[in-house]
């Protein structure tokens, strides 16, 4: 189960990657090795809205957040330093983040179970965040592309008719080039938050896979002791 999980998570952040990198660069302003860069930030910047969703999910539960971490800098507090993140195994690392936290009372699985699911939820809030953004600021329709017939005149008077020449096939494709390009140097933030979304998408579902280490896991966990607990209530109440 666990390297099963682990090769089906990695898979689904991978081709959530080359979606991203592509959709980058299909902007003429970006190349693809500035959409690669862009996409490896916005990854570490998911990251860090995942690892905030499980802080937020302990502080709503009257938790303590000792640390949070992304990749190699994590936050201290109480009181607050930040600095490098410290190594608390394989499989920490490959998740990118973490957080540790405490509780006043005693930890339940109840707590455990909301800890865990607050980061791909995170993840997926942002996600559909951004897609009612993206749906706010788009257009209702496309823009239209306007290829103007030339009106050539010849040996005509002033009151003559003009001979109209259609645009060639090249022009016309020059004519939708250039439009293209000028709308999306103009709306570069478009495929920017398209490839916001995807990557928050992966990564709120590749994070409820379950394998070893991942939130997912804990949440599958978290579920089975609750169910065996309302098993045992209920075997203890029929006597």
């Amino acid at each position: 189960m666990s390297n099963w999980g682990r090769g089906v998570a990695g898979a689904i952040y991978l081709v959530a990657i080359v979606a991203a990198v592509g959709t980058l660069a299909d902007s003429p302003q970006v190349d693809p090795l500035a959409a690669a860069l862009i996409a490896i930030s916005a990854t570490y910047f998911l990251i860090l809205i995942h690892e905030v969703g499980h802080a937020a999910g302990v502080i709503w539960l009257k938790g303590r957040v000792l640390m949070l971490a992304v990749g190699p800098i994590a936050a201290q507090f109480g009181p607050f330093k930040l600095g490098s993140a410290p190594s608390l195994g394989r499989d920490q690392r490959e998740v990118g983040g973490f957080v540790l936290a405490t509780f006043d009372g005693y930890e339940t699985t109840r707590k455990d179970l909301i800890v865990a699911a607050a980061g791909p939820v995170a993840n997926l809030l942002f996600a559909a965040v951004l897609g009612l953004l993206l749906a706010v600021l788009a257009p209702a329709t496309a823009p239209p592309s306007s290829v103007p017939a030339i009106a050539v005149q010849k040996n005509a008077t002033v009151n003559a008719p003009f001979r109209v020449a259609l645009p060639s096939d090249a022009e016309v494709v020059r004519v939708l080039r250039d439009e293209r390009a000028e709308r999306q140097y103009k709306h570069i933030w478009w495929p920017l938050i398209i490839a916001l979304i995807i990557l928050s998408l992966a990564a709120g579902v590749a994070n409820l896979t379950p394998y070893r280490g991942s939130d997912g896991d804990e949440i599958r966990r978290a579920v089975r002791d609750m169910m065996e607990a309302r098993r045992y209530r209920a075997r203890r109440d029929a006597r």
